[in-house]
């Protein structure tokens, strides 16, 4: 029995979201300055972004359980405990998985960081630094040239 969970860990994660590999999902929370800050740098790349505000739009449980899955971390994970809104509703009480999703769709305010998912790679957005690593240095608006054949003004 052993073989067989092994060979099941190690089959390939599929996302139940549908995504490809031209366009960036951002899930993010418009009221959070970090995930203001995540998605203005996003756009300012040349690449497309669809950014899904969680304040206003509701995320499947499966879409949360699929990010969770893909980043090697619990639903728990994605949760700021100690914001404002977290303490206020939930105060110190450790929540199941589903009772951590009715979270994030009743106090979006509580998801720590903004998530990418980009084609088949999932990223949580914790600093400026992974976004460039998840983009990519092509894509964040600077000029690619050949060395030796630079602009000369």
């Amino acid at each position: 029995m052993k073989n067989v969970n092994q060979n099941l860990s190690n089959m390939p994660k599929m996302l139940s979201l549908a995504t490809n590999d031209r366009q960036t999902v951002l899930f993010y929370n418009s009221d959070r300055k970090n995930h203001k800050e995540v998605r203005a740098y996003l756009e300012s790349s040349e690449q497309d972004l669809l950014p899904i505000d969680i304040s206003k739009t509701k995320v499947a449980a499966g879409t949360w359980l699929d990010i969770a899955d893909f980043n090697n971390v619990t639903v728990k994970e994605l949760v700021d405990h100690n914001h404002p809104d977290y303490k206020t509703h939930y105060g110190d009480q450790i929540l199941t998985d589903d009772q951590t999703i009715d979270a994030l769709q009743k106090e979006p305010s509580v998801l720590t960081y903004p998530i990418a998912v980009k084609g088949d790679q999932v990223s949580i957005m914790k600093d400026y630094g992974k976004s460039l690593k998840f983009h990519g240095p092509d894509s964040i608006g600077i000029e690619k040239t050949t060395v030796g054949k630079e602009n000369k003004h």
